[in-house]
């Protein structure tokens, strides 16, 4: 499937335990497309979030359930002492849950 020319998107910034973190999410029916960034650039989480929005991207166009996703994202926690979110991907499938505006 290629990608349409233009997308219509939601930007949601979240709080976690690493930071403000903006996930993107295309609303197009016929495809998907998650970004996640960290308010910081560089480093290690940063790549291990663009390669987690490439994979949730990736599944979503080939028809894996979005609750499928979701349910595989919930749970993930990092070892920080944080009062926000637990992790990344913990925060990415509130966004997709649409449990964060």
């Amino acid at each position: 499937m290629s990608r349409p020319q233009t997308l219509n998107v939601t930007v949601t910034r979240v709080r976690c335990g690493c930071g403000n973190m903006y996930v993107t999410v295309s609303s197009d029916p016929a495809y998907h497309e998650v970004f996640a960034v960290l308010g910081k650039s560089g480093g290690c989480a940063a790549g291990f979030l663009e390669s987690l929005g490439r994979i949730i991207t990736l599944a979503l166009n080939a028809g894996v359930p979005l609750e499928k996703i979701i349910k595989q994202l919930v749970g993930v926690r990092c070892p920080t002492d944080s009062e926000f979110l637990p992790s990344c991907p913990e925060a990415i499938a509130r966004v997709l849950k649409g449990e964060c505006k």
